[in-house]
């Protein structure tokens, strides 16, 4: 109890209960010998909050702003009433590799190593920050054929058929796998 009348020559002293905080309350001002105790609502924390601190008897819930994620992060520990979220770097592709998973908002970027043209390959579509290199095989050319323009390491070999000498010419010069074969004509024998 406290005092909440005082006492006079001719009246006495009134004594009064003092007020009993409930559970969704605190005590902001302790109770004297001759004022009461005073019960304040706790703060309640907003949907965009979480309750850092908790009430006690005596001081009040403290309430923080949730950390909001950069558009270069993802939420990797979501917040509950209690705690905040927690957000993480997103992964970065290297130069050597190729997005195959989008982040979102609560999910990392996923990388994976662009593929390697082997020596016998070349580079049919060109890798882009989300989608992988394509290797084709490169053209062998048949025995009748040869190379009339070298692979390269994004371009295909060009083969072309050999020259057939004519029934009137001769080979002067053999194919090889890189240069066609070279004819001429038979010299003609004159009559006399």
């Amino acid at each position: 109890q406290y005092q909440s009348v005082a006492p006079t020559n001719s009246t006495d002293r009134v004594c009064t209960n003092q007020t009993v905080c409930r559970s969704w309350q605190y005590q902001s001002v302790a109770p004297t010998n001759s004022s009461d105790r005073v019960c304040t609502n706790q703060t309640i924390c907003l949907n965009y909050q979480y309750q850092s601190t908790a009430p006690t008897n005596s001081t009040d819930r403290v309430c923080t702003n949730q950390t909001v994620c950069l558009n270069t992060q993802y939420q990797s520990v979501a917040p509950t009433n209690s705690t905040d979220r927690v957000c993480t770097a997103q992964t970065v592709c290297q130069s050597y590799q190729y997005q195959t998973v989008a982040p979102t908002n609560s999910t990392d970027r996923v990388c994976t190593n662009l593929t390697v043209c082997q020596n016998y390959q070349y580079e049919s579509t060109a890798p882009t920050n989300s989608s992988n290199r394509v290797c084709t095989n490169q053209t062998v050319c048949k025995s009748w054929q040869y190379e009339s323009v070298a692979p390269t390491n994004t371009s295909n070999r060009v083969c072309t058929n050999q020259t057939v000498c004519l029934s009137y010419q001769y080979q002067t010069v053999a194919p090889t796998n890189s240069t066609d074969r070279v004819c001429a004509n038979q010299t003609v024998c004159l009559n006399y």
